[in-house]
Formats: structure tokens, C-alpha cells, sequence
């Protein structure tokens, strides 16, 4: 390879070398804010279920002295 064909080789080269090192910085940056949002799901998620356990439990505590109704409905609406 000589002159022209050197040149637009190299040129080709450090092109790919911009879009592929731009790529990998954008998937780096992806996987950084990923871990994140996973801290902040986890979290959220135990907070919920947190609130929901206390619910059931409180549900089951009522659950002998609900009417037949108001308990068929709280039964179908667990399921």
C-alpha cells in the first residue's frame, strides 16, 4: 500500500476507532447508571413489600369479624 491507498486506510481506520470508542463509552455509561437504578428498584421494591406485608397482616387479623361479603371480595381480590 502506498500514498492514496495508506492514507484512506488510515483514515477508515481512525473513523472506526471514533464510532466504536463513542459506542463503548455509551454502553460503559449505560451499564454505571443500570447499577444505580437497580439500587433504587431494590430498594423501592423492599419498601412496598414492607407496606404490603403489614396490609395482609392486618388482613388476616380482620378477616373472622368481616361480613361474608366485604371477605369474599378481600379473598378475590388476593387471588
Amino acid at each position: 500500500m502506498a500514498g492514496p491507498e495508506l492514507g484512506l486506510a488510515i483514515f477508515a481506520t481512525v473513523d472506526l476507532c471514533f464510532k466504536y470508542g463513542k459506542a463503548l463509552v455509551e454502553v460503559c455509561d449505560r451499564f454505571r447508571k443500570a447499577e444505580i437504578e437497580i439500587t433504587k428498584r431494590t430498594t423501592r421494591t423492599q419498601a412496598i413489600w414492607l407496606r404490603t406485608k403489614s396490609q395482609l397482616d392486618v388482613l388476616r387479623q380482620l378477616a373472622p369479624i368481616l361480613e361474608e361479603e366485604h371477605r369474599n371480595n378481600q379473598e378475590e381480590t388476593l387471588s
